[in-house]
C-alpha cells in the first residue's frame, strides 16, 4: 500500500511540475508579446519624430548662402568650373571652408 501511494504522489508532482512549466511559458510568451508591441510602437514613434524633422530642412549650405535652388537637375557647365546651370538661371558657387 505505501508503494501505490508513493507512486500517486510522484505522479501528481510530475503532472503539477508540468503545469508549472506550461504556466511559466505562457507567462514568458505574454512578457515578451507585450515587449514587442511596446517595442514596435517606439520604434514607430521615432521613425515619425525623425521624419517631421527631416522635410522641412535644406542643406546647411543652403541655409548659410540664404537661398534656395530649384528642384529642377543641375549641369555642369563646361565653359567654368564654378558655375552651375538649373533650366535657364546661372548661379555661382563658392566654396566656404571651415
Amino acid at each position: 500500500m505505501n508503494s501505490r501511494d508513493i507512486a500517486e504522489k510522484k505522479d501528481l508532482w510530475n503532472e503539477l511540475n508540468d503545469l508549472w512549466i506550461q504556466r511559466q511559458m505562457r507567462r514568458r510568451k505574454g512578457r515578451l508579446s507585450l515587449l514587442a508591441a511596446l517595442s514596435v510602437v517606439v520604434v514607430a514613434g521615432v521613425v515619425l519624430y525623425a521624419a517631421s524633422f527631416t522635410a522641412p530642412q535644406q542643406s546647411l549650405f543652403m541655409q548659410i548662402k540664404g537661398q534656395q535652388l530649384d528642384k529642377g537637375a543641375m549641369e555642369r557647365s563646361s565653359s567654368e568650373l564654378g558655375n552651375f546651370r538649373t533650366h535657364d538661371a546661372v548661379e555661382d558657387t563658392e566654396t566656404i571652408t571651415i
